[in-house]
């Protein structure tokens, strides 16, 4: 009778409890495209039970019964409210949040305008939001910042490229990244002619500027938003505006240096299976990628390695994974000196980033120095100018189903064949490896022979003058160059199972010169307290050339 009574009561607890919440679904999409947003934060408002939307935008949150209202908040949308008041299901569109603190921002053709004046989206990120980010390039930076913005990083080398796209892809098989504009100049940003499932990546080149010289990025959405660029904007612009000397009524000089310290650590790995040795349907094999012989636990006291001695048997799958990688190390120190007077400003800027990648071997320096002033000749007269120059250089790994890709060697390496505590070669032939399978690299084999190298010379920046004949005119003439000198090298060194042993050298050089001028006349008339009427008109002339060297060597 006791234990029926206390039966009954742990049910009615559980039926209590079951009451006591209620389950809510639903789907957060954007407002302006009604495509799910991915990462919105649901709390019950009051408590600190929340949930986050998948990939499809959906989410499932228990309000207790106390509770009534769900918060649905994104950054670069405005935060929304909504009263449960019984419902199971409840989906909310999310607006983007406009009001920020500065009501000029930076658009096309390097023209600042009154944010409340366009017609179009746009969205800003401060020199210090990028700063504070820690990113190692401009695209990492603004990761997170930006409503609409998607960026995927290819891979976590260092230097590894990224697919950026501002509201989706408009394209199955073009072209879906941004322009990129810098002080009013379009510059190259893509890749130069990286590998896809296998070969080797190639570096994003807007990573050739360092974050730390920005002043503001404002991101506008869609062709219209930079019609002034044609069809390479057609996927939006992202508009750069590097720092300047700033103005001062009195001479001032200022002085800023930073430095940072970042590790990067690898945060987890594919599961793999433990149970089998290599081998194939039950019998053990020394020589062979697969890994489904006899249980490990079934395996005699001696067995026969790759090289036919007879070794100790595991007793257990052996972890050759974990001491394949290493904590990678970045140091970043930048210095910038400004100073500004009256008449006008400058500022100079020289940094250096060493990262080491958490593969041995990989790893990226990249040395910037910038140069920019400006100069008052009149009330109505002033020119300028900026320039950049970095040399980045990245030392990689071959990538994807590359049968010299060490990752790809390494997970596939049986969980009875020891990486680690077998030689990667025979000690009177380096040249002769020593794999559990012929036509791949043994990952340590790679690390130590083969050579993936990209190095790059940049050079871009501008001249301007601006000239207010009146103050309802303005002519504005920029001047502006980009070019860049890419360099790769890759070895796939004597013995290299990838090429049956014979070796392979590839080098490649491509140069690319890119020179823009804008002429801009611009008229504004304010005709009545509630209208006013905007004029431009103008040229753009484009001179670009490139110049595509490759050799191939096998042997």
């Amino acid at each position: 009778m006791l234990k029926r009574a206390i039966l009954i009561l742990i049910s009615m607890a559980f039926a209590f409890s079951a009451a006591a919440q209620q389950t809510v679904t639903g789907v957060v999409t954007d407002a302006e495209t009604e495509e799910p947003l991915i990462g919105v934060t649901v709390l019950v408002v009051g408590t600190t039970i929340g949930a986050t939307t998948d990939i499809d935008g959906q989410y499932q949150i228990n309000v207790p019964e106390d509770r009534n209202t769900l918060e649905f908040s994104f950054v670069g949308f405005q935060t929304v409210t909504e009263d449960v008041d019984g419902r199971s299901e409840i989906n909310v569109q999310l607006s983007e949040d406009l009001q920020l603190l500065d009501d000029v921002v930076v658009t096309a053709l390097g023209r600042e305008r009154d944010r409340r004046s366009l017609s179009y989206t746009i969205q800003s990120v401060g020199a210090e939001d990028i700063r504070e980010s820690g990113g190692r390039d401009v695209i990492s930076s603004l990761q997170g910042r930006v409503a609409g913005l998607e960026v995927t990083p290819g891979s976590g080398m260092p230097g590894a490229s990224s697919a950026i796209r501002i509201r989706g892809a408009n394209s199955f098989d073009g072209n879906n990244a941004p322009l990129f504009v810098i002080d009013g100049i379009p510059v190259s940003s893509g890749a130069v002619d990286g590998g896809n499932v296998s070969g080797v990546d190639a570096p994003n080149r807007i990573m050739d500027l360092n974050p730390n010289d920005i002043e503001s990025v404002n991101v506008l959405k869609g062709s219209s938003a930079a019609v002034l660029y044609g069809t390479r904007a057609s996927n939006g612009a992202i508009i750069i505006t590097t720092r300047g000397g700033g103005t001062a009524e009195e001479s001032q000089v200022s002085v800023d240096f930073s430095s940072s310290v970042g590790f990067d650590m690898v945060s987890r790995t594919p599961d793999l299976q433990s149970t089998y040795a290599q081998g194939s349907g039950g019998n053990y094999q020394s020589f062979g990628a697969n890994s489904w012989g006899p249980r490990i636990s079934d395996l005699p006291d001696m067995i026969e390695d790759p090289r036919g001695e007879m070794v100790p048997a595991p007793t257990s799958a052996i972890d050759n994974v974990s001491p394949f990688f290493q904590t990678g190390v970045t140091t970043d120190n930048s210095i910038n000196l400004r100073g500004a007077n009256p008449n006008g400003n400058y500022n100079i800027g020289m940094s250096f980033v060493d990262q080491e990648g958490m593969i041995p071997t990989t790893g990226m320096q990249r040395a910037t120095f910038r140069l920019g002033g400006e100069y008052v000749m009149s009330e109505q007269f002033r020119i300028g100018g900026r320039v950049n120059y970095s040399n980045t250089s990245v030392d990689q790994i071959r990538q994807g189903s590359d049968l010299s890709n060490p990752l790809f060697t390494l997970y596939w390496a049986p969980r009875t064949f020891d990486l680690w505590n077998t030689p990667f070669a025979e000690d009177d032939d380096p040249y002769s490896q020593i794999n559990y399978r012929g036509a791949m690299d043994n990952p340590r084999w790679s690390l130590e022979n083969n050579e993936n190298t990209d190095d790059t010379d940049r050079v871009f920046g501008n001249v301007f003058f601006n000239y207010d004949p009146v103050d309802w005119l303005n002519i504005n003439y920029r001047l502006g160059a980009d070019y860049f000198d890419n360099r790769r090298k890759q070895v796939l060194d004597l013995g290299s199972g990838a090429t049956g042993g014979a070796g392979q050298i590839f080098e490649f050089d491509r140069y690319r010169s890119e020179v823009t001028s804008y002429l801009n006349v611009e008229a504004t008339r304010q005709l009545t307290p509630d209208l006013r009427i905007r004029a431009l008109v103008g040229n753009e002339i484009n001179h670009f050339e490139q110049k595509t060297t490759q050799i191939t060597g096998s042997g």
